[in-house]
């Protein structure tokens, strides 16, 4: 699961990276083009940037819903919890990944016939490449797994937490699930503030008018990359497993 976080955010990074260079050599082709090109939706819907951004920030708020949701089973429901753990992991890890393979397909969809020859901004930012609805859906289904995520985490933390004042602070399983609920509390603490609160701003910000500043666009995006490479730091120095993992595959 963990694993799945960090490829989640790396394709999340890449997203950035690769529609960072694609608006950069617009920019450098337009320098001496006093007319702006008109765009139809279908362009933006087929950019690699756009459709790397939407599975990377889907298949991250799953995957932090899927550990809360695992860390909460693990510490209410243990004795299930070890009889179902190795085949939910792998259920958790491929399902909200084909709910973001499915997401993103509907949204090319929309893109490349549903809205095909809809005009959108030569820049091509999500809502001009899927349409208002989909990024609505996009901004919610994003706020939605981290924040439920994040609740579950909460209440699996306050009852290990009880757990360890009752049995003790030497008990070496309830020790090791503690520290485990620890590091994901503080991934989806971290998701809650970079992720959902510049999502629900960035939503909010269409009830503007005029719209918002470009240099506060950018610094808001630069919370979602910030937190993903927060993540990898926290995984890979808080959790032996991810390690262990991380240097066997490279």
């Amino acid at each position: 699961m963990y694993t799945g976080l960090a490829m989640a955010d790396m394709i999340n990074g890449l997203g950035f990276t690769v529609t960072g260079s694609e608006r950069l050599s617009l920019y450098f082709s337009l320098v001496n083009v006093y007319t702006l090109p008109i765009m139809n939706r279908h362009e933006c819907a087929v950019q690699v940037g756009n459709i790397l951004l939407v599975i990377g920030s889907q298949w991250s708020a799953m995957i932090t819903l899927s550990l809360g949701f695992e860390r909460y089973l693990a510490v209410q429901y243990p004795i299930k919890y070890r009889h179902l753990k190795l085949r939910m992991f792998h259920g958790l890890l491929i399902a909200s990944l084909v709910i973001s393979i499915i997401s993103i397909s509907v949204a090319i969809y929309i893109g490349i016939v549903v809205q095909r020859f809809t005009q959108a901004l030569y820049i091509c930012t999500l809502s001009h490449a899927y349409g208002y609805e989909y990024t609505t859906f996009n901004y919610f289904i994003t706020m939605i797994g981290h924040t439920v995520g994040f609740i579950l985490n909460i209440i699996a933390f306050r009852i290990v937490r009880k757990a360890r004042k009752k049995i003790g602070l030497f008990n070496g399983m309830l020790s090791k699930e503690y520290n485990k609920v620890k590091i994901i509390l503080f991934v989806s603490l971290l998701s809650l503030i970079m992720i959902v609160l510049p999502n629900l701003f960035l939503y909010l910000s269409r009830f503007i008018k005029g719209g918002l500043n470009h240099r506060i666009l950018g610094w808001t995006h630069c919370l979602f990359v910030l937190r993903s490479v927060f993540n990898l730091w926290v995984l890979g120095f808080g959790v032996t497993t991810f390690k262990t993992r991380f240097f066997e595959v490279s």
